[in-house]
């Protein structure tokens, strides 16, 4: 009998599909899932734990910490009692590095202490009655960190398992892991399942080179993405930062001019005429400045006022009627 509480929310159309496919999959497959982000790769994983929970299935799952703290708050807004589960054998939750190290040996996993972490848990959970679904991001985390070889080693391995005894397994990857260049070993890791489940676009279920493609395209695109959200924000930044130097700029002449007026009594005829000539032009703006005086750092915002100033005070009227730049 399945220990549930309440009534489990409906799902979203997006994982209808994949959720269809847990409740009608056989006793023993190998699927992957590819996801963006790890919202929905938590939806897709709940749904394929509920499914089995319901119908008093088994379930281990071997995962990152955070990803382990996440489930459990899904399934138990789905109604699943876990402490329960837990108790009886029904649910077990195991941390995915830390299994890792138990048999990877000089960067490969061994088979035979894989077979010794993961048999003794399989054969517990297939006696406690029902099937048994399992869910592991081990290989991910060997992939993240560039070990590709180990990573296909280890899928090859759960699928020897398999032969041992019957059990449903899910693996899932993060695309941003995946590197255009290593196209093969992506095709590789892809004919060791028997399934890839839709990722977050809906595409439909793809196998061979065509699910690599779309692998790789859709990093492609994300990263075309980030980089461009990267590029944006840079301009932003540095539009921002010319608008306030130019403030400050602006703001400091006048000042300068306002100082020049107020000592124009202590100068000689000539620089007085030419001080108040200055001062009485109201047409100062940003086209009145060559483009390299708008954007300048703010520790040199006074001195390059400071020096315009002084140019300013000292030029005479064009014939044009506009203010000349001197030197």
């Amino acid at each position: 009998m399945s220990q549930i509480v309440g009534q489990r929310p409906a799902v979203t159309k997006d994982l209808s599909e994949t959720l269809h496919l847990w409740k009608k999959a056989e006793a023993s497959g190998h699927f992957v899932q590819f996801y963006e982000n790890d919202a929905f790769l938590l939806a897709s994983l709940s749904d394929y734990i509920a499914a089995g929970l319901e119908v008093n299935e088994s379930a281990i799952v071997v995962a990152t910490r955070s990803h382990t703290r996440e489930l459990d708050d899904l399934l138990a807004n789905r109604g699943f009692d876990l402490e329960s589960l837990r108790t009886t054998g029904k649910y077990s939750t195991i941390d995915a590095a830390e299994t890792l190290a138990r048999f990877m040996v000089n960067g490969h996993p061994d088979a035979e202490r894989f077979v010794d972490a993961f048999v003794p848990l399989i054969e517990g959970a297939i006696r406690n009655g029902g099937r048994l679904r399992i869910y592991g991001e081990m290989v991910a985390l060997l992939w993240a960190d560039g070990n590709q070889q180990a990573a296909i080693r280890l899928e090859q391995m759960w699928n020897e398992l398999q032969n041992r005894a019957a059990f449903l397994l899910l693996c899932a990857y993060p695309v941003q892991s995946f590197d255009p260049a290593l196209i093969k070993p992506i095709e590789i890791m892809c004919a060791t399942h028997s399934g890839i489940l839709p990722m977050e676009n809906g595409s439909v279920n793809l196998h061979g080179s065509d699910s690599v493609r779309a692998i790789i395209g859709l990093q492609h695109k994300s990263k075309l993405l980030e980089a461009e959200i990267e590029r944006r924000k840079q301009v932003e930044e540095e539009l921002l930062d010319s608008q306030r130097n130019l403030t400050i700029f602006l703001r400091m002449l006048r000042m300068g001019f306002t100082a020049l007026q107020q000592m124009a009594p202590s100068f000689g005829p000539t620089k007085r005429n030419s001080i108040c000539w200055v001062t009485r032009k109201k047409n100062i703006s940003v086209t009145t400045f060559p483009s390299s005086m708008r954007i300048q750092p703010s520790a040199t915002i006074f001195s390059t006022a400071f020096n315009a100033m002084k140019r300013f005070a000292i030029s005479k009227p064009a014939s044009d009627g506009k203010m000349a730049l001197s030197g």
